[in-house]
């Protein structure tokens, strides 16, 4: 008996062992890698009770409402101890397989199928629809599901404390329970019982008599569907009572309109699993179904069929009825009739129901008369492990993971080969794919973002333009508007597209921890810019708004603390601006630009010495920082020693020639010094670097018209008008100007 488990447990192993070597790949990303409960970022009680699997509040309306503590403790134990090195996570989940491979043959064996218990594991441990849960990380919660439902079923004692720890790794272990209902219902029987009566016959004296009556025990089965009640109430209260919300792009068929169309595409499913299982030749990271829109359609009536059988099978074939309650049951959680699950069809949620599938297989093919049954059972593990191995190999990484679906999810595939090659530089290749995709479904935010990202170096105007395609097909995509926000030169159009972040709704995002460092970013980048207009009050606010939306990515950021102590500075309390500079310089004492705006105050408060000394430790530290030569010059300028300032100045753009704080200042400096020639020259500058910024145009229109280059200047405040229609200075310059040239 031992041997039987050690080949099956050895051959599972040994054919799984090169995923061993494989990556984290597809949804491990965001499961694991990104996941704050997994890195430890939040505390062990917000992942057991607030977090739902992805790490996001579960009580939030975005949320997937998967709540599955167990298995993600598996994984923040093991990123503790081992890191981000997937080879630990593979060996978990192969031997995890393994394991339940053994548990089946063990429950083929309480089937009474000792003969065939064998085949009954090596099939489910070989099975190429089982990959999926197996070589992708993030399938574990299904291999610990499986693993306690089989225990379930196997132990003779209260399965409870199975059907709890197997709720705790995914939902679909909730129907344990009414399994093991339905397998004392189906193999128990009647039985018979004997009660002993008390009877008081007529002579008065008091007899015994025996009474044997034949019932049924409901004593059991109502203790369970009592546990059963429990259970489920317990898991909905986890989820607020609320049903997850997901996308179109999650479940195409979800949306659509005709309540015909989507019954009867949902009525095929279970077929279309059931054929994935049976003949797995095909096989799909995310697949895609189509809507069935006709009565023509050739798949409702084989879905009748299927269903006809089914039937026909229960009720001809008793000693199948369990197997095919095990085969079933599981698809109605996923079965998008109680409530819409993120998927149309998935190879994961068949974990278990290839249990069935495995001991049903076994059950036909060993029956009696089958002279040649080990004949077919060499042929069926041989086609079966040959399928498996070419599809670990597929799952080895994402670019064969994506490559392998091009022809089956042609949009996704493209999709995500198009960040895989982005992400390693090959962005010729992304676009091409990104292209692909588009082609196939221009409405995919997703990928319109991908594609600004992608081109956002190299062509900036059809960088907007892709993410503006984003923000249509996606209403609420906090991110465009926060990458918007950093490319548009205009501060006036930049801070629209920053603010509509920052108010964004992040509790309606699947993504909400990141949403909400997106919205933190966001604030922060509207108070930047917001100092650059002097509008330093705004500047606070929006800083002080950064902090309420994500304290935590601001603790150990010595930026934000400048930023503050800098906005207060401009308004002249310095005591508050002394305290901000002085958290940011606890965080890094180094921070040159902590140093800088230190001696800024110092040289508000007309004390020189002091500010030098500052400026002095700056410079040893960044002696060739633009930032901090343009500062000495500014500090040297408000002291009203110019020379001294455009010294430092020309430092400034030795070092970076593009730098626009330096070049607008002295720009400024010169005009007000009178050399309106060279200032001349540092203005058009500024309109090379910032084209779509009015107040470009207008400067250097302005300094056209001092250089009294008419013409030329009207056609720059033109400019700046096209951009900002309302801009009064420029609008008054071309007045004058046009009285000038009349």
């Amino acid at each position: 008996m031992l041997k039987q488990y050690i080949l099956i447990f050895a051959l599972s192993f040994i054919f799984y062992s090169q995923n061993l070597f494989a990556d984290f790949v597809y949804d491990d990303r965001p499961a694991i890698l990104e996941n704050d409960d997994v890195l430890s970022k939040t505390s062990w009680n917000e992942m057991l009770f607030e977090n739902d699997f992805w790490g996001n509040p579960i009580k939030n309306p975005g949320s997937h409402k998967s709540w599955r503590p167990l298995t993600t403790a598996t994984f923040r134990i093991q990123m503790k101890i081992h890191g981000k090195n997937p080879f630990w996570f593979h060996l978990f989940n192969i031997l995890l397989h393994s394991l339940n491979a053994c548990l089946v043959a063990v429950l083929a064996k309480k089937l009474k199928l000792n003969e065939a218990s064998t085949f009954c594991g090596l099939l489910f441990a070989l099975h190429p629809i089982n990959t999926e849960a197996v070589c992708s990380i993030v399938g574990r919660s299904d291999l610990l599901a499986t693993c306690f439902v089989l225990l379930g079923l196997i132990s003779e004692k209260d399965p409870l404390i199975f059907s709890i720890l197997g709720l705790l790794s995914k939902e679909t272990s909730i129907i344990l329970l009414p399994l093991v209902i339905s397998k004392q219902f189906l193999t128990n029987g009647k039985k018979e019982v004997r009660y002993v009566l008390p009877v008081l016959p007529k002579n008065t004296a008091q007899c015994n008599y025996d009474l044997t009556i034949s019932e049924k025990l409901p004593t059991k089965q109502l203790q369970y569907l009592f546990y059963l009640s429990f259970l489920l109430y317990f898991r909905l209260s986890i989820n607020n009572f609320e049903s997850p919300k997901f996308s179109k792009s999650d479940n195409s068929i979800a949306y659509e309109p005709s309540i015909i169309c989507r019954f009867l595409t949902f009525l095929y499913l279970p077929l279309f699993h059931f054929m994935l299982i049976v003949f797995p030749k095909t096989l799909c990271f995310d697949w895609q179904i189509q809507t069935i829109r006709s009565f023509s359609d050739f798949r409702i009536y084989a879905s009748l069929l299927f269903y006809i059988s089914i039937l026909i099978i229960f009720k001809k074939f008793k000693s199948l009825r369990f197997l095919l309650i095990i085969l079933c049951s599981p698809h109605i959680i996923s079965s998008n009739i109680f409530s819409y699950v993120g998927f149309v069809a998935a190879e994961r949620i068949l974990y278990l129901p290839t249990v069935a599938f495995a001991i049903i297989l076994a059950k036909i093919i060993t029956a009696k008369g089958n002279s040649n049954r080990n004949w077919i059972i060499f042929v069926i593990l041989s086609i079966y492990g040959s399928r498996t191995i070419d599809r670990i190999g597929e799952w080895k990484n994402e670019t064969e993971l994506f490559k392998s679906a091009l022809l089956i999810s042609p949009v996704r595939a493209n999709a995500n080969l198009g960040h895989i090659f982005a992400m390693n530089g090959n962005n010729i290749e992304a676009r091409k794919h990104y292209l692909e995709a588009l082609k196939l479904r221009p409405t995919m935010a997703d990928v319109w973002y991908n594609l600004a990202i992608l081109t956002s170096s190299s062509d900036r105007n059809s960088s907007i333009r892709y993410y503006h395609q984003a923000i249509k097909n996606r209403a609420n995509f906090p991110a465009a508007h926060l990458n918007l926000g950093l490319l548009y030169s205009n501060p006036t159009t930049a801070l629209k597209h920053l603010e509509i972040c920052q108010n964004s709704k992040s509790e309606a995002s699947k993504n909400y921890r990141n949403q909400q460092k997106i919205r933190a970013k966001c604030a922060y980048n509207s108070a930047r810019i917001n100092r650059k207009l002097q509008n330093f009050e705004k500047s606070i606010e929006n800083l002080e708004k950064a902090i309420e939306i994500q304290p935590g990515i601001w603790e150990l950021s010595p930026m934000i603390w400048n930023l503050l102590g800098d906005s207060w500075t401009e308004i002249g309390d310095y005591e508050k601006a002394e305290k901000y500079f002085e958290l940011s310089m606890r965080i890094d004492p180094l921070r040159v630009n902590s140093l800088v705006n230190w001696a800024k105050i110092r040289i508000r408060q007309n004390r020189t010495n002091e500010a030098n000394q500052l400026f002095g430790k700056a410079l040893e530290l960044e002696p060739n920082s633009s930032d901090v030569l343009y500062n000495i010059g500014w500090s040297s300028q408000k002291m009203g020693d110019f020379n001294r300032s455009i010294s430092y100045y020309q430092e400034a753009l030795k070092t970076n020639p593009n730098h626009f704080e330096t070049l607008e200042t002295y720009a400024n400096l010169l005009q007000k010094l009178g050399n309106y020639s060279e200032s001349e020259k540092y203005f058009a500058k500024i309109v090379e670097i910032h084209p779509d910024a009015a107040s470009s145009w207008t400067n250097y229109g302005a300094i056209l018209h001092l250089n009294r280059k008419y013409e030329k200047a009207l056609k720059m405040y033109e400019k700046g008008l096209e951009i900002e229609p309302e801009n009064r200075i420029c609008q008054q310059n071309r007045r004058k100007l046009l009285r000038i040239l009349k």
